[in-house]
């Protein structure tokens, strides 16, 4: 079984936004998974959502402009290098 090479990003995102935005994403086409990676604790507004995504779907450009286009209050994205 071969598998196909995917990439981990962070979303941070406002605490308010972060369960619809998961569920939002579910549903994209490319998106493996969405994990909930919980509120911050300096600022509790805020929280981060993981995402990992198929290299051959999704780079982060095209999802930050996604991100973007759902209209949800995302603050940025980043690519997680969990090495």
């Amino acid at each position: 079984m071969t598998f196909a090479p995917t990439t981990n990003y962070i979303v941070d995102v406002t605490t308010a936004d972060k369960q619809e935005l998961m569920a939002a994403l579910a549903s994209v086409s490319g998106v493996v998974s969405v994990q909930d990676g919980g509120m911050y604790r300096e600022d509790n507004a805020y929280s981060q959502v993981h995402i990992e995504a198929l290299n051959a779907v999704w780079s982060l450009e095209q999802l930050d402009e996604l991100l973007y286009s759902l209209n949800y209050d995302v603050v940025g994205i980043v690519e997680a290098n969990y090495d």
